[in-house]
């Protein structure tokens, strides 16, 4: 099967903390509430808990821009959650975008590698991709630093 996605944005970071504590932040789908000081809200829609593939929440960012995207995978075993966005107000600058989120244990010091990475369908322009890698680049900032503050 040939894919329609053909460009990526990615942005890495380590989290000074066991993977598992790590994990256990970011595979709920609501943590950009609790964990990005840009998000002002997320709502799990139809009451969809924050682990349930196929639900799918609706973040809104203080500048009042929303987006809808659903969950499509969750893996306890590779530490990685999936999802695609399916509607943005105002509308997306692209017409497809996957979404994950990884975490690694790095054995040398017991601390964690997250990962936050896009594929994007082939309508995307080269400045949204460096502009969604700064992005999550300074959401990892923020997820570490409200981590290994508490």
């Amino acid at each position: 099967r040939k894919s329609n996605m053909s460009t990526r944005a990615t942005a890495s970071a380590v989290i000074a903390m066991p993977v598992d504590k790590v994990w256990s932040a970011l595979r709920l789908f609501d943590f950009p509430s609790k964990l990005i000081s840009t998000i002002d809200s997320v709502e799990l829609e139809e009451n969809a808990a924050a682990t349930t593939v196929g639900g799918v929440r609706k973040v809104v960012w203080k500048s009042g821009e929303e987006r809808r995207q659903r969950l499509l995978g969750l893996s306890d075993i590779d530490r990685t959650a999936t999802w695609e966005t399916i509607s943005s107000k105002p509308e997306a600058e692209v017409s497809a975008v996957i979404s994950s989120i990884k975490c690694v244990r790095i054995s040398e010091n017991n601390s964690t590698l997250v990962t936050w990475a896009s594929d994007f369908s082939s309508d995307v322009s080269g400045d949204l991709i460096v502009f969604e890698q700064k992005a999550y680049q300074a959401n990892l900032n923020e997820i570490r630093n409200a981590l290994t503050s508490t």
